[in-house]
């Protein structure tokens, strides 16, 4: 599941980076800023890719260990 929304992510990329230049492009400001925070990561979308792939593995990883835990916790708490 996270390999998938990884994938679904980085092939649709051009969308999203299209969304967030319409939507901070309304204020002068910040524009050259996310211009050049988008440009970098887009330039090698392997290594983006890659990097969030990782970091969803991470967190898939704490979430179910966090579930096992609590489930350990709530079978041992039960009376019986």
């Amino acid at each position: 599941m996270g390999a998938a929304s990884v994938w679904v992510v980085m092939h649709n990329a051009d969308v999203l980076v299209w969304i967030v230049k319409k939507i901070i492009g309304r204020w002068g400001s910040p524009r050259p800023v996310v211009k050049m925070a988008i440009a970098y990561p887009m330039s090698a979308r392997l290594r983006t890719g890659l990097t969030l792939a990782m970091f969803s593995l991470v967190i898939f990883t704490m979430m179910i260990f966090a579930i096992l835990i609590n489930l350990g916790n709530v079978i041992s708490d039960e009376p019986r």
